[in-house]
C-alpha cells in the first residue's frame, strides 16, 4: 500500500506511524511503571510488613500485658480512693516511690518490666510516626529493583523536567532535597535514618518518597508525559483562543451551561449545600447510619426484603413451560429467527459459504461462551469435525463479525412486543464483575479503594432497557 502512494504521501504515512508508535511505547512504559509501583513495590512491601507484624504479635502481647499490669498497679496505688457509698475521699494508698515499686514488683518483677519496655520500643513505631512507616521502611530495601528502570525512564520519557537527580550519590545533605515532599513517616525515614551519617539524609528513602509522590500525581495527571496518549496532558486537546471563541456558544448551548464558570459553580455549590443539609436532617432518624469513634460514616448492611409469593409461583410456572433443549439447539433456532449467523463472514471476503456453517458457528459459540474448548462439541458429522471447527474459528469468528451478529440480534429483538413494553432500547446500564488475576500481568491492576492491592480485571457488561446485551469490555483497573 505504501508503494502505491507518492513520495510525499509515503513520507507522511511513515512519519505518522513513527509518531503513533512512539506514543504507544511511552504509554506502555508508563503502564508498566504503574503496575510496578502498585503491585511489585507498594503491595509487596505491605504484604511483607503484615507478615512481620503477625510474627511479632505474641511478643508484643506478652510485653503489653506486663506493662498494662504494672500501670494498673501504679494508677491504683497513686490515685485517690473514693468511698462510693459515702462519697468520702481518701488519700493514695502509698506515699513513696519505694512503696509503689514494691507493689509493682509484687505483680511484675522490675527486670521483666524493663525487658517488656525494650520489646515494645523495638517492635512498635514511635508516637510521631504514621501507619505507613513500617511498609515504607520495607520499601527502601527494594531500591535495586527500581533504580535501572527509573534511570532509563527519565532519560527516555519527557516529563517536562530534567532527569538529573540523586541516584548514585553516596552522601546527600538536607539542603539538597525538597523537604516539602517529606509527608508523614517519610520525614523520619529520610532525615532521621539511624544508619545515615550526621548531616546527611537517606537518599534511597528520599528516592522512594519522590517516586510515591510522582506515582500519585501521575495517576491524577498533575504530572504528565508530553508525548503520551493515556498519560498525557488532559488539557492538550481542549479548545483555546480563537477556536474556543468560535465554538463557545454552540458548546454551551448543547451542554445547557451558563456563559460564565462562576455562575455554574455557584449553582453546583448551592445544590451540594442543599443536599448535605437534607442528608444531615435525616441522619438522627436513620438507624442504618452511625458515626464511629474515628468520625467516619458507617452504613449498616441492608437486609433483603422477603420475596412475595406471587413471583415465586410465577417463576416456577415459567420454568415448567420452558422446553428442555440443548444450548446449541437454542442458538440454531435463534439463527433461524434472526439470521444472525449470516453476519459471520469469511476473513477473505469471499461470498461462498460452507455447508451447514450455522451448525459449526453454534458449536463454536458454545465452546467459547462456556469456556469448554473444542472437545465437548466435536462430533463425527462434517460440520463438527475438529478441522472444520478450527478453520471456521480462525476464518469467520472475529471482533467485526461478533459485533455485526450482535447488532442483528438487537434489531430483531426490537420487533418483539414484550421487549417494546420494557423500554425503547435507548437507555443502557453498565455494571462490572471483578476477577482476581493471581499472576503478574500488565493487563491486571489493583483497585486499592475497593479490592486492596491484589491485581485483577473487571468485566464491564452493558445492557439496554430491553434486556439486550450491547457489548462487554475487560478493564484492567480503575480509571486513573
Amino acid at each position: 500500500m505504501l508503494r502505491r502512494h507518492t513520495d510525499t504521501r509515503r513520507l507522511a504515512t511513515l512519519l505518522a506511524t513513527a509518531v503513533h508508535l512512539t506514543t504507544r511505547a511511552v504509554d506502555d512504559a508508563l503502564d508498566l511503571l504503574d503496575v510496578l509501583v502498585a503491585t511489585k513495590l507498594l503491595a509487596r512491601a505491605e504484604r511483607e510488613t503484615t507478615k512481620e507484624k503477625v510474627k511479632t504479635l505474641p511478643r508484643v502481647e506478652r510485653a503489653s500485658a506486663k506493662l498494662a499490669a504494672a500501670v494498673q498497679v501504679l494508677i491504683e496505688a497513686t490515685s485517690e480512693q473514693i468511698d462510693t457509698s459515702t462519697g468520702e475521699v481518701f488519700p493514695p494508698a502509698v506515699d513513696s516511690v519505694a512503696a509503689v515499686w514494691e507493689r509493682i514488683e509484687a505483680v511484675v518483677p522490675r527486670r521483666e518490666l524493663a525487658a517488656a519496655i525494650a520489646t515494645i520500643g523495638e517492635l512498635t513505631s514511635p508516637l510521631d510516626s504514621d501507619a505507613d512507616q513500617a511498609w515504607r521502611a520495607q520499601l527502601v530495601t527494594r531500591f535495586a529493583t527500581v533504580r535501572p528502570f527509573l534511570e532509563l525512564l527519565t532519560s527516555v520519557v519527557d516529563f517536562g523536567a530534567t532527569p538529573e537527580g540523586l541516584l548514585g550519590r553516596k552522601k546527600v545533605a538536607p539542603a539538597e532535597i525538597d523537604t516539602e515532599l517529606l509527608v508523614g513517616s517519610w520525614r523520619r525515614l529520610v532525615l532521621s535514618a539511624p544508619h545515615a551519617e550526621p548531616g546527611t539524609v537517606d537518599w534511597k528513602a528520599y528516592t522512594f518518597c519522590v517516586l510515591e509522590q510522582f506515582h500519585r500525581m501521575l495517576r491524577r495527571r498533575e504530572i504528565f508525559a508530553r508525548n503520551s496518549s493515556r498519560w498525557g496532558d488532559p488539557r492538550a486537546k481542549l479548545l483555546s483562543d480563537a477556536a474556543w471563541e468560535k465554538a463557545r456558544s454552540m458548546v454551551l448551548a448543547s451542554l445547557n451551561l451558563p456563559a460564565t464558570a462562576g455562575e455554574h459553580l455557584a449553582a453546583r455549590a448551592e445544590l451540594l449545600h442543599a443536599t448535605y443539609t437534607e442528608v444531615a436532617e435525616r441522619l438522627p432518624a436513620n438507624f442504618q447510619v452511625h458515626f464511629g469513634e474515628d468520625g467516619r460514616l458507617h452504613l449498616a448492611a441492608l437486609e433483603p426484603e422477603p420475596e412475595p409469593a406471587s413471583p415465586i409461583e410465577l417463576r416456577a410456572a415459567v420454568n415448567m413451560l420452558l422446553p428442555r433443549v440443548d444450548l446449541p439447539e437454542v442458538l440454531l433456532e435463534v439463527f433461524a429467527w434472526t439470521g444472525a449467523d449470516a453476519a459471520f463472514t469469511s476473513l477473505t471476503g469471499g461470498e461462498a459459504r460452507l455447508a451447514d456453517l450455522g451448525t459449526t458457528i453454534a458449536a463454536l459459540l458454545v465452546a467459547h461462551g462456556c469456556n469448554v474448548g473444542y472437545t465437548p462439541v466435536v462430533g463425527s458429522a462434517e460440520p463438527l469435525t475438529r478441522d472444520r471447527l478450527s478453520h471456521v474459528d480462525q476464518t469467520y469468528l472475529r471482533h467485526a463479525t461478533y459485533r455485526a451478529a450482535n447488532a442483528a440480534l438487537i434489531t430483531a429483538q426490537q420487533s418483539i412486543e414484550l421487549a417494546s413494553v420494557w423500554g425503547g432500547g435507548l437507555v443502557a446500564s453498565i455494571d462490572g464483575m471483578r476477577f482476581v488475576v493471581p499472576v503478574p500481568s500488565v493487563y491486571a491492576r489493583p483497585n486499592p479503594k475497593y479490592f486492596g492491592r491484589r491485581g485483577g480485571a473487571t468485566w464491564l457488561n452493558m445492557i439496554n432497557d430491553q434486556a439486550a446485551g450491547l457489548g462487554g469490555k475487560v478493564v484492567a483497573g480503575p480509571p486513573a
